[in-house]
């Protein structure tokens, strides 16, 4: 189930179940920029979606099933997707990594569809916003040594900058941020990206 799809199956069970989904730590809300009354929701809780992943259409009962798909694409879209979520479980280490835990901060997603002119949409999963006139947007990429930034990476991440400023109308300075696991190797595109945190960072108390 997509973000958009999942947000949607939130909004139909109500808001009383939705809150207290929220409070036991199974979902995340995530408000959306510049949009009061809009959110997107994030399932969090890692037994449930490793259950659903892996647990309740598993009718092959391989004992050795990690082994046997330890390169394949399904682990490594997952293993992505659990760096993402961690992520979402530690911004207090992620602001407390760029300085600001004595910032005003709100976290936000946003995103845009197509427009009219053709240009393809954008989304931020994670975007904070600062009360010190700065808006971190925030990319998470998943690797076992350090991460090289791609030409495709950095042409994104300013996509995504120019989509925002230009349909929010934010006057904000921009700041391109990287959350990896062992940092961004120097090469490639790499000082296209203003600030990087990396797992350590994630859990310092």
């Amino acid at each position: 189930m997509g973000s958009v799809a999942f947000t949607q199956w939130v909004q139909h069970i109500g808001q009383p179940i939705s809150d207290r989904l929220e409070e036991c730590g199974f979902i995340r809300k995530i408000p959306t920029y510049g949009l009061k009354n809009q959110a997107t929701f994030r399932l969090i809780d890692n037994y449930t979606l490793f259950y659903l992943k892996f647990v309740k259409h598993n009718t092959a009962n391989d004992e050795q099933f990690w082994s046997h798909n330890y390169l394949s694409s399904l682990r490594s879209a997952w293993v992505g997707l659990t760096f993402e979520r961690l992520c979402f479980q530690h911004i207090r280490q992620i602001k407390m990594a760029l300085g600001i835990s004595g910032v005003v901060t709100n976290v936000f997603a946003w995103r845009v569809g197509l427009g009219a002119d053709g240009r393809k949409g954008a989304q931020i999963d994670m975007l904070i916003d600062r009360a010190d006139n700065m808006v971190n947007i925030c990319e998470m990429k998943f690797s076992h040594n350090e991460y090289t930034v791609t030409k495709d990476d950095a042409d994104s991440l300013h996509h995504k900058a120019e989509c925002f400023i230009a349909e929010t109308g934010c006057k904000k300075s921009v700041s391109l941020t990287m959350v990896t696991v062992s940092g961004i190797a120097h090469a490639g595109y790499w000082s296209e990206i203003h600030n990087n945190i990396t797992s350590e960072d994630l859990f310092k108390a």
